[in-house]
Order: structure tokens, then C-alpha cells, then sequence
């Protein structure tokens, strides 16, 4: 059934981002409405994309982003247009 909202759940948060941002500031990073920058900065609670060792990325050839569906619903959900390169 319909929870009011189309939704698809495709991000992964650590236990502990999620236990930090509850104890600090009562911040529910499974909630979608946490996410809301003009009321929240959740950003604190995560690292930032060059602590990601490039040795464990692969060329989107070799993962599903390639497929312009699953590049267009990354983009859909994350709004990260930086992300996504248009051919």
C-alpha cells in the first residue's frame, strides 16, 4: 500500500552515523525528512566523497549506472547532477 509518498530506498547510513546524529541532536538518518537542509545539516555525520579510496571504485561500465534508467533514478533520489554525466 501507498505510504503518501513515492519513495525508493537506495542509500545505505552507517549504525553508527545513525547513533551519532540521534544522541547528538535527536537527527533520525533513516527518516527522509532529516535530509532537509534548511532545517538540518546532516552532513556532519558522514565523510566526504575523497576519503573513498579510488582503488575500490569501479568505471560505471563495469557497474548497473551505466544503464541510463538506474543513472536517471540515482539522479531522481539524490539530486546529485555531478553525478551523472548526460550522452
Amino acid at each position: 500500500g501507498s505510504m503518501g509518498y513515492d519513495g525508493i530506498e537506495t542509500l545505505f547510513v552507517t549504525k553508527k552515523s545513525q547513533v551519532a546524529a540521534m544522541e547528538t541532536e535527536g537527527l533520525a538518518l533513516e527518516y527522509y525528512k532529516s535530509y532537509n537542509t534548511f532545517w538540518h545539516n546532516p552532513t556532519k555525520y558522514f565523510g566526504n566523497i575523497t576519503q573513498i579510496p579510488e582503488e575500490g571504485l569501479l568505471d560505471c561500465g563495469a557497474t548497473r549506472l551505466y544503464r541510463s534508467d538506474y543513472a536517471e533514478l540515482y539522479l531522481n533520489v539524490t539530486g546529485d547532477a555531478g553525478g551523472v554525466e548526460r550522452l
